[in-house]
């Protein structure tokens, strides 16, 4: 008998032996080795997920399901398609509910064709749009509201909602943030490889192409606007178990497991004003916060705007000549109104005029903090000119709250009038107070580079500064670190090899 044959006749270690051996490792190790597997591939290129595709991995046995599944489970995106299949998912086993800390529906809208992306939606397309809208919401909130903080844990889930035709992008619109395979969707995505400035530089879409789509120039009209930002979403009436039509607003399900609420600018369409109150009121009754930013409408004054604790606004301001009169005199109107909030912790009013090299940019602050009331201008070339009628409004707003004298600071702004005019304004936006709730991370991100084209040059490369996320870390850190991961590993291979040697795997 040859060796060779020999050879084949040796018997594997049968699947028994192996789970032995497997539970035979010390816990650490056990854990050492399965985050080993879910380390990214250092040479390839990140996805905006945190680890690659291991979900097969959770079919080999329990201890693996649970761990692989608490990974894959963290972030989750979810479209019409996928929405059902979730739901079943969880009804197998709602101990999963535990691991979701992120999640996005992404509602897929109908698609549209030429010419039809130069006119706005007709009465059957609201319709299946809203009924697309609502039978996901619908489905979603069946599927949460089986959480349980007792068994699942209290944290709770940060859901992201937006709606979009796949056709947004193939017509006039070809924005790659809106793509799916955009990588960048939290501010823990920052930290990526590839930096979403080098992201934008390569996939940018030539803006001619938009302007010149179906050989003619876009609609004087703005239909190819009103198309991408679509009709505001409602809740469909749906036929209910007796074959009766309900009222989704009547019906819609308590979810106390979504504590973060988030509806960013990057898609166009709305939810109706309307659909979300009842979904914060009669659904999302655990709310504790919500990041809601909104395209700005063809009709402005039909967007609705919400007093809070902390308020930004923006103003339009005409021109050079009458800006800082027009900013003065809208902050005494907003003095009249903080009279009736009682509450009010923080209102900062901010504003900008581009005009080349008379651009002008402003912004006012009400800070009521340790029981001390104080007020901030800040401008890029005038001081306030109603000095003395601000602070008296402004000081009965301080008297009434808390019965303190009003302090007072003047602070300009270092950016330049051609700076503020290059970089249409966004320039501004690391030195407001509350730009945390007026932008998220990525949007803020987005608007400071697009008037640069993503090119690096001194201009963007400043209004990255100041308070960005990890704005602390060198611009290389990320690659070098990545650059002395292969060498880990491998040392991490080894001692791994020897100790299942050892222990005769």
């Amino acid at each position: 008998m040859d060796v060779e044959s020999d050879a084949f006749e040796v018997e594997s270690p049968s699947t028994a032996t192996k789970t032995r051996l497997w539970a035979s490792l010390p816990a650490e190790v056990r854990q050492m080795i399965l985050k080993f597997v879910c380390l990214p591939d250092s040479g390839g290129q990140c996805n905006g997920m945190s680890y690659p595709t291991v979900a097969q991995y959770a079919s080999v046995c329990l201890e693996w399901q649970i761990f692989f599944e608490a990974r894959t489970f963290r972030r989750l995106v979810l479209n019409p398609e996928s929405v059902e299949e979730f739901d079943a998912v969880v009804r197998r086993d709602d101990v999963r509910l535990a691991y979701i800390q992120k999640l996005w529906l992404r509602v897929e809208l109908s698609e549209y064709e030429c010419p039809k992306c130069d006119e706005p939606e007709d009465v059957a397309t609201q319709r299946d749009n809203n009924m697309i809208f609502s039978t996901c919401i619908q489905t979603l909130l069946g599927t949460l509201k089986r959480w349980d903080p007792a068994r699942h844990g209290a944290q709770g889930v940060e859901l992201m909602l937006s709606a979009s035709s796949p056709s947004d992008t193939k017509h006039r619109f070809t924005r790659c943030e809106m793509k799916d395979d955009y990588p960048f969707h939290y501010a823990e995505d920052l930290d990526l490889a590839g930096s979403i400035i080098d992201y934008h530089r390569t996939n940018m879409s030539d803006p001619v192409s938009g302007l010149l789509h179906l050989s003619g120039l876009p609609p004087l009209s703005g239909d190819h606007i009103n198309r991408v930002q679509g009709t505001p979403l409602y809740l469909q009436p749906q036929n209910g178990e007796k074959g009766r039509f309900t009222n989704q607003a009547k019906s819609l399900a308590a979810v106390p497991m979504v504590k973060g609420l988030v509806i960013r600018r990057q898609f166009f369409r709305e939810i109706h004003i309307r659909t979300l109150s009842w979904l914060i009121g009669r659904s999302f009754v655990a709310l504790e916060w919500f990041r809601f930013e909104r395209t700005i409408s063809l009709e402005p004054h039909s967007q609705l705007y919400f007093d809070r604790e902390r308020l930004s606004l923006r103003c339009s301001l005409s021109t050079p000549e009458r800006s800082r009169r027009e900013f003065e005199s809208l902050i005494i109107l907003a003095a009249e109104a903080a009279l009736s909030l009682p509450k009010l912790e923080i209102f900062e009013l901010w504003g900008i005029c581009r005009a080349k090299k008379e651009s002008r940019a402003y912004v006012f602050r009400y800070c009521y903090e340790d029981g001390r009331p104080r007020i901030t201008w800040r401008s890029s070339a005038e001081a306030m000119g109603a000095q003395r009628r601000i602070i008296a409004q402004w000081g009965e707003v301080a008297e009434k709250q808390s019965h303190s004298t009003l302090a007072y600071d003047v602070v300009p702004f270092e950016e330049t009038a051609e700076k503020i005019f290059k970089s249409r304004g966004t320039c501004i936006y690391r030195h407001l107070l509350l730009k945390d709730l007026v932008f998220d991370p990525i949007t803020q991100k987005i608007l400071e580079n697009e008037p640069y084209d993503w090119r690096l040059d001194e201009e963007s490369d400043a209004s990255q500064q100041g308070d960005t996320p990890n704005s602390n870390l060198t611009p290389n850190s990320a690659n070098s670190d990545l650059s002395l991961l292969p060498a880990e590993l491998a040392a991490f291979d080894n001692e791994v090899t020897a100790f299942l040697q050892h222990h005769q795997w």
